[in-house]
C-alpha cells in the first residue's frame, strides 16, 4: 500500500486504505490551502459587492465561496479523522463530517452557473435591442432549471456520499441527471450569448462592457464545463462503495481512488472560476440597475428608477427570505408593484424585437 499512507496522504498514490471514508488517506495540507484561498476570494467578493453595489449581480459568489470555505474546512478536519468504524464512538461524527463536506463542495458549481445566467441577464438588459430572448426571461428560465439541478445534485451527493447506505445507486443516477441537465443548459448559454454577441457586433455596438463581459462569461463557463464533464466521467464508472471488502473497493473508478483528480478537476477549476470573477467583477462594467441601457442609436439611455409601493418591515423581510431560498426567482415571478410608471421605462419593457 505504499510508504505509510496514513501519515503522508499522498494525493497521487491511489492506495485504498481499509476503513477510510474517503477510500484513501486524504492529504492534510491541500484542504487547508483551498480553504484559505477561497476565504480570501470570499473577502474579495464581499468588498466588490459593497464597492460596486453589485449584490444582485454577483452575490451568489459570496454564498458559494462561504460554502467552499465550510466544505474544505470540514475536509481538513476529516483528513485527520477518516477511519470509519460503525462500532466506534465517533463513527457518526466521521460520517457526518464527510457527507457535509461533500455536499457543501458539490452544491456550489450549480450556484456559480446560476450566477453566470444572472450576469448574462444583466448584459441583455444593458443592450436590450439585440437580445435573442427577453432579458427578464433569462434568469427566470435558467433559474428554474438550475433549481431542479440543485435539488437533484444535492440529494444525489448526500445519497452517494454515504458508503454504508443503500441509496448509492439512486444517488449516482440523480447526480448524472443533474449533470446532463447542466451540460444542456451550458450549451444553450453559449448559443444565446454567441448570438447576442454577433448581433451587437453587426449593429456596431462599441461599448467595451459587452465584449468584456461576454468573454469573461465564456471563460467562466469553460471552467464549469470542464468540471461538469469530469463529474460525468467519474459517475459513469463504478462508484459504489463496499467498505467491508478491500477487493471491491479497489474496483472503484480511479477518478475516486486518486485524490489529485478531485483537486485538479473539482477544486482547481472552481477556485480558478472564483478568482476569475474577483478579477473581473461585473460591477466594473455594467450599470448598477436596469434603468440604464444602450438604445437603438447605440447611445446610453438612463431613466429615473420607478418608485415601488412601500412595504412593512415584516413583508420586506418575508420577500427577502423568499428571494434567498428561491435563488432570486421570487422577484421574477412576483415583481414589486409600481407606484408610478416612467413612460420610457414602460416603452422599453414593451419592446418586441427579434426575441423569444
Amino acid at each position: 500500500m505504499g510508504t505509510d499512507p496514513y501519515d503522508e496522504g499522498d494525493i497521487t498514490a491511489g492506495n485504498v486504505v481499509y476503513g477510510s471514508i474517503y477510500l484513501y488517506a486524504p492529504n492534510k495540507v491541500a484542504p487547508i490551502v483551498f480553504c484559505i484561498i477561497f476565504f480570501l476570494s470570499l473577502v474579495g467578493h464581499l468588498f466588490q459587492c459593497q464597492r460596486y453595489h453589485a449584490w444582485g449581480m454577483i452575490g451568489l459568489h459570496t454564498l458559494a465561496a462561504t460554502l467552499y470555505v465550510a466544505g474544505y474546512g470540514l475536509r481538513a478536519y476529516g483528513s485527520h479523522h477518516y477511519i470509519y468504524n460503525p462500532a466506534a464512538s465517533d463513527s457518526s461524527t466521521v460520517l457526518l463530517t464527510y457527507i457535509m463536506s461533500q455536499v457543501f463542495i458539490y452544491v456550489c458549481p450549480p450556484l456559480l452557473e446560476l450566477s453566470n445566467y444572472h450576469v448574462l441577464s444583466r448584459v441583455f438588459y444593458y443592450v436590450p435591442y439585440h437580445t435573442p430572448i427577453k432579458p427578464g426571461r433569462v434568469f427566470l428560465v435558467f433559474g428554474t432549471l438550475m433549481s431542479i439541478v440543485e435539488f437533484f445534485n444535492g440529494l444525489g451527493v448526500a445519497f452517494s456520499s454515504n458508503p454504508k447506505g443503500h441509496e448509492q445507486g439512486a444517488g449516482r443516477a440523480l447526480v448524472l441527471v443533474s449533470l446532463a441537465i447542466q451540460i444542456c443548459v451550458i450549451g444553450t448559454f453559449f448559443a444565446l450569448s454567441a448570438m447576442f454577441f454577433h448581433r451587437c457586433r453587426r449593429a456596431g455596438v462599441h461599448n467595451k462592457a459587452i465584449p468584456s463581459m461576454i468573454y469573461v462569461l465564456w471563460c467562466s463557463m469553460v471552467f464549469i464545463l470542464i468540471r461538469t464533464i469530469f463529474r460525468v466521467v467519474e459517475h459513469s464508472g463504478n462508484t459504489t462503495r463496499d467498505m467491508a471488502s478491500l477487493r471491491e473497493e479497489m474496483k472503484i473508478t480511479p477518478l475516486d481512488r486518486y485524490e489529485w483528480y478531485f483537486y485538479l478537476f473539482e477544486g482547481a477549476t472552481m477556485l480558478a472560476n472564483s478568482l476569475w470573477w474577483n478579477l473581473f467583477s461585473p460591477g466594473r462594467f455594467l450599470p448598477r440597475t436596469t434603468n440604464t441601457w444602450i438604445g437603438e442609436d447605440n447611445n446610453e439611455v438612463s431613466v429615473e428608477p420607478p418608485r415601488f409601493e412601500e412595504r412593512t418591515p415584516l413583508s420586506q423581510a418575508g420577500r427577502t427570505f423568499m428571494q434567498i431560498i428561491t435563488l432570486g426567482m421570487w422577484g421574477q415571478m412576483f415583481p414589486k408593484q409600481l407606484k408610478q410608471t416612467s413612460g420610457s421605462f414602460t416603452e422599453l419593457d414593451d419592446y418586441s424585437g427579434r426575441r423569444l
